[in-house]
């Protein structure tokens, strides 16, 4: 099990020293990102503009929390570039908010938990890249939809694919959440960044 290092006990690391972490990691690696609720949302930005950005990886965004219109430009306003990112869309057909698109899978509901495995399927088919990432956002959401031991077996089969795949996968979750759900997680992830 990867420890996961108190606040107060922690080195005062910057988030560009935890970009740079996540960059280091081999492409066949997984990282849970633990942070909190208030900086959820300019964390997961930064991820993915050095993801997109500075390291030129094409991607699939696994989007629980916001519809993929809204994220979509949030992204963009932040200088993001999203033409080579895919969108798996969990949440926007339980609000009849749907938007026709080539990048982007809906799935019914954030409790299909096959469908999002199978939207996870298409998007790949559609990347051309060989540098490939997947940010799950987040994994702590998917508790509301799902019991915890569905959300762990579907965690495991997905991390599993991502190394199969050799595909860099980032996990979020938020600090304040389920602690069972990060403690299960952790150890089936390469390592866990507090950020």
């Amino acid at each position: 099990m990867i420890p996961l290092i108190p606040a107060k006990d922690r080195p005062d690391l910057g988030l560009k020293e935890r970009l740079e972490d996540i960059g280091r990691m081999p492409d066949d690696s997984v990282i849970l990102v633990i942070t909190s609720a208030f900086d959820y949302f300019s964390v997961y930005v930064s991820i993915m503009k050095y993801l997109l950005n500075d390291l030129n990886y094409s991607g699939i965004c696994v989007t629980i929390n916001r519809s993929v219109m809204g994220l979509d430009i949030a992204l963009k306003n932040n200088a993001i570039k999203t033409e080579n990112l895919y969108y798996i869309d969990c949440i926007s057909r339980t609000s009849s908010i749907e938007e026709s698109t080539k990048s982007c899978e809906y799935i019914d509901s954030p409790s299909n938990l096959v469908g999002i495995s199978i939207g996870i399927d298409d998007c790949l088919k559609k990347i051309k890249s060989k540098k490939i990432f997947l940010v799950f956002d987040s994994i702590s959401t998917l508790l509301i939809y799902n019991k915890l031991d569905s959300v762990l077996q579907f965690s495991n089969h997905l991390i599993n694919k991502l190394r199969k795949d050799k595909i860099k996968g980032i996990i979020m979750a938020i600090e304040e959440g389920n602690p069972e759900l990060v403690n299960q997680i952790v150890q089936f992830c390469d390592k866990a960044i507090r950020i």
